[in-house]
């Protein structure tokens, strides 16, 4: 089988270090890696190809140079790289704390009804997030063959250099990385050879000091040097994929990882990080695809939905690789069908929430007082002019009977009989109490799959 090996390495003429996804090794002592900060990717998988955007913020301390290794797991003919100077611009609406908001808001609006809520409840605010980054620009390609390690691509963009290559055996990785002025004895990354020997690529880069990798805002703002690498990979993978394992290295230190995947997708979290794991879904009104034309490929760019992963664990527990499942939780399902029903159209399905509950809490309340629920029931409908309109109905409404002889006689007399029914009175308000308490438990078991 062919080791695949994807190495990004920025070097000049001053110590270096090896930063492999989350792994940042000094020369002299390379058991012992260097600081890393933070690693944010952006994943569209489409079509069996995943294109992924990795970035690694890093502290370069006294260096001038860094190499920085991740395997993908695919062939090295199949793997397409680029160096880039931008990072996708995630923002959007949480759906499911929207779908739990709109739903909120049909409770609150019908609840206006009955007018004298209107100075109790306040309105409900929605949840944002949003991040932004950045990164460099363009190259070419060679390939080669040198003692069992195979150049298959190499490309330079703005002081960043890439190169696409597989390794036959661990100790030709340990040599490429010598040659290259990482002084690296065999066996000393332990992590590397765990890839070795499987249908992995690894990927390493050469990045100075002096390399163009300016950015201007995003949630990396402490990178040092106002840098931060930025490599775009495509690859032909069964499942969407993330490497974990090379952070391992760093023990009890947490470095948080941040993972966009357009689409809603579940994340196959093993059990020693799943707790320390957050996954968000959200929607995105608009995106502006600018130079990620190649990344973003032909998705809708209206209502983008995409799924967010925060991952802050002792790096120690990162003994297995990331891999996510295409398809979203039950719950996220239900809460864009809410999106694309109630959010989309909150009108319709207001009257349609207080016509329902003033069906239900009509029939209620007349079962309870005139022991009829059917005829009660419609009257309820006119809550839809708020309670003045049930009030309205009600008083038009015959709910007493007067005895048909008295009435006759009333009549030869030339009087009118009007009967006064209290639990008219009554019923106004019952109807308005029942009314809030209904709406609040329809609307509670619309959201009860959301919980």
């Amino acid at each position: 089988m062919k080791k695949i090996l994807t190495i990004l390495i920025i070097l000049l003429l001053a110590p270096s270090f090896v930063l492999a996804d989350g792994m940042i090794i000094p020369p002299i002592n390379p058991q012992v890696p260097l600081d890393e900060n933070a690693q944010i990717a952006a994943i569209n998988y489409q079509d069996g190809l995943e294109k992924m955007i990795i970035s690694v913020n890093f502290d370069m301390k006294d260096y001038d140079k860094a190499a920085w290794v991740f395997p993908v797991p695919a062939e090295p003919e199949k793997v397409v790289i680029d160096i880039i100077s931008t990072f996708p611009n995630f923002y959007g609406q949480d759906v499911v704390q929207k779908a739990k908001s709109d739903i909120d808001n049909l409770v609150l609006v019908s609840s206006l009804t009955q007018i004298y809520p209107l100075f109790l409840f306040l309105p409900f605010s929605y949840r944002l997030s949003a991040t932004t980054t950045g990164m460099a620009e363009m190259g070419k390609g060679i390939g080669g063959t040198v003692e069992g390690i195979t150049v298959y691509e190499h490309i330079e963009k703005g002081g960043i250099s890439t190169d696409i290559v597989t390794s036959r055996t661990p100790e030709a990785l340990y040599s490429y990385l010598q040659r290259k002025g990482i002084n690296a004895p065999v066996g000393s990354l332990p992590v590397f050879d765990y890839y070795i020997g499987k249908d992995y690529t690894f990927v390493v880069s050469y990045i100075t000091r002096g390399g163009v990798m300016g950015y201007e805002y995003g949630y990396m703002e402490s990178y040092p040097y106002r840098r931060q690498p930025g490599i775009f990979i495509t690859f032909p993978t069964d499942r969407i994929y993330y490497p974990l394992i090379p952070s391992s290295v760093y023990g009890s230190k947490t470095i948080p990882v941040r993972i966009y995947l357009i689409g809603h997708m579940t994340p196959d979290l093993y059990s020693d990080i799943s707790s320390y794991s957050k996954t968000d879904y959200y929607i995105q009104n608009y995106v502006s695809v600018g130079d990620l034309a190649n990344f973003f490929g032909n998705i809708n760019t209206n209502d983008v939905k995409f799924t967010k992963v925060e991952i802050n664990v002792p790096s120690k527990y990162f003994y297995q690789d990331l891999w996510f499942n295409d398809v979203a939780p039950r719950k996220v399902n239900y809460a864009m069908g809410v999106y694309g029903s109630i959010s989309k159209h909150p009108f319709i399905f207001g009257i349609i929430f207080i016509l329902i509950v003033s069906t239900i809490t009509g029939a209620i309340t007349g079962l309870l007082l005139f022991k009829d629920f059917k005829k009660f029931a419609l009257l309820g409908l006119f809550n839809i002019f708020t309670i003045i309109g049930v009030a309205i109905a009600i008083a038009f409404t015959r709910t007493k009977k007067l005895d048909e002889t008295l009435k006759r006689n009333l009549k030869k007399e030339g009087f009118v009989a009007i009967t006064i029914d209290k639990r008219k009175f009554y019923f106004v308000l019952l109807f308005s109490v029942l009314f809030l308490i209904v709406a609040f438990l329809v609307g509670y078991i619309i959201k009860l799959p959301l919980m």
